[in-house]
């Protein structure tokens, strides 16, 4: 039981900047916890989230997993396997909310399991659930509005999928999300998606149709991570319901094509996670390294979306067996060229005298 305990509390599945320096972080299984670097230190915050459900009259689940969590000023939204919650933060005080989305959605009674949580430009928060499509809150309160948008099969402009599995505003102020099915961004106007997939026939569409990370580089560029690679958005017509995308795939340092996760270091180059590691990759040479625990990773395997830039510019990815926090920008390609240094030689399998050092050897033609 123990060592179950222990694998659930390093299956790290969200990550967040608390904005003074500290992470929080959202376990499989282990609830919610907040790590101060400057200490080394982890603190518990089950306790807040508990109790928020029972003043809420909800049953507590036996393992917490938390999936989404998402900062808004000194407030900060949680997507978890117990609903909805908002912890606002005093001093050293902390206060849980649970939000009863359920009311307005009672098929979520039984399985209120959210993997997803973000804010647009105004202020709705939207939750992407384990099956039951997406939902927008708006208001506080007595006053709290919900809505649900579904994956409706018999609707080409419905939302691709009903597990949602990542979700993003990009510098546009566009949402986007991510599906098992497709990536739908969302059309105000007309209040439905456009949905882009995977096509065997188009290699400018998707590389694969299981959308795992959303990335709005700080330059307005739009990189989406799959099962299948990476892409870059180049062209989109929201209202003819087409995009181009260039594709980049596995590659020597990076064999997996899995993407899990995409950020930005402070240079702008962009930073992988998947099943293989992490990546690198330098947009200006087209230059991929990877690492893997030899470097120092917590794994091989991360997980998808289970990724923040702090204020600092740290950039953290969770995994499996817990999370790496570095700075990205201190992570460069070494100059260094060894010098050739010739120790000995042989010729048809003997060993060959040295001539003296100020004599040239020369080696026979094989």
């Amino acid at each position: 039981l123990d060592e179950l305990v222990e694998v659930r509390g390093n299956n790290i599945r969200a990550l967040q900047d608390d904005g003074t320096g500290r992470l929080w972080v959202g376990t499989d299984g282990a609830g919610l916890k907040r790590f101060d670097p400057t200490r080394g230190r982890f603190q518990s915050h089950d306790v807040v989230l508990r109790d928020a459900l029972e003043r809420a009259g909800r049953p507590g689940p036996q393992q917490l997993q938390v999936f989404g969590l998402r900062r808004e000023g000194n407030l900060l939204w949680v997507a978890s396997s117990a609903g909805a919650f908002r912890i606002a933060e005093s001093g050293s005080m902390l206060q849980a909310e649970r939000l009863p989305l359920e009311d307005a959605l009672p098929d979520l009674v039984d399985e209120p399991f959210l993997r997803t949580v973000t804010i647009d430009s105004a202020g709705r928060r939207w939750f992407g659930t384990q099956r039951h499509g997406l939902i927008v809150a708006e208001g506080e309160g007595a006053g709290l509005r919900v809505r649900r948008y579904r994956h409706d099969p018999d609707d080409p402009h419905s939302l691709g999928n009903g597990m949602v599995l990542v979700s993003e505003v990009d510098q546009q102020g566009r949402l986007w999300v991510g599906t098992l099915d497709g990536l739908g961004l969302y059309r105000p106007v007309s209040d439905d998606w456009l949905v882009l997939r995977h096509d065997r026939a188009d290699p400018t569409s998707l590389p694969s149709s299981v959308i795992r990370s959303i990335h709005s580089a700080a330059d307005g560029s739009l990189w989406i991570g799959t099962h299948g690679g990476m892409a870059r958005l180049d062209r989109l017509d929201p209202e003819g319901g087409s995009a181009r995308f260039t594709r980049y795939g596995a590659t020597e340092a990076w064999p997996d094509p899995t993407v899990y996760g995409i950020t930005s270091d402070r240079g702008g180059r962009l930073w992988i996670s998947g099943n293989r590691g992490l990546a690198v990759f330098d947009r200006t040479t087209n230059r991929v390294l990877g690492f893997g625990p030899e470097d120092g990773l917590q794994s091989y395997e991360f997980n998808g979306n289970a990724l923040t830039r702090l204020d600092s510019g740290d950039l953290a990815f969770g995994g499996v067996r817990g999370f790496n926090l570095f700075d990205g920008d201190a992570v460069q390609p070494s100059g260094f060229l060894p010098p050739v240094v010739l120790t000995r030689w042989s010729r048809s399998g003997a060993s060959q005298d040295w001539p003296n050092a100020e004599a040239e050897l020369v080696l026979p033609a094989p």
